[in-house]
């Protein structure tokens, strides 16, 4: 976990979440709050990982916008919980885009989501 552990760092500087990836193994978060979290991957029959990262980071940046916290100081007063729910989320979109041929990222009704207003 050395990268996380630079991350790490760095959001303690200057930055308001650390996010890493992990791919099968699930990705490890850190904020300027204090809160840490690691989930583990979901399993998935993988088609294609192109784009996996990608949509990890569109959902994780979609989540903290939806829940008005897309700004260091919302990010900091995030809960443990709302942590591990972005992140889970960001693990499970990714999920399914590695499940799917090319960049092919998830709509929201992939998600479980409603369609935006």
């Amino acid at each position: 976990h050395k990268e996380y552990r630079r991350q790490r760092q760095m959001c303690i500087r200057d930055r308001a979440i650390a996010l890493v990836t992990r791919g099968e193994n699930g990705a490890i978060a850190a904020t300027a709050g204090g809160h840490e979290v690691q989930l583990p991957g979901v399993a998935v029959t993988v088609v294609d990982t192109v784009g996996a990262g990608d949509t990890f980071q569109a959902a994780a940046l979609a989540s903290l916008s939806e829940r008005g916290r897309l700004s260091r100081e919302g990010v900091t007063a995030m809960s443990p919980v709302e942590l591990e729910e972005l992140v889970g989320f960001a693990i499970r979109a990714a999920a399914i885009t590695c499940g799917r041929r090319g960049a092919d990222l998830p709509r929201r009704a992939d998600l479980g989501l409603q369609p935006l207003a």
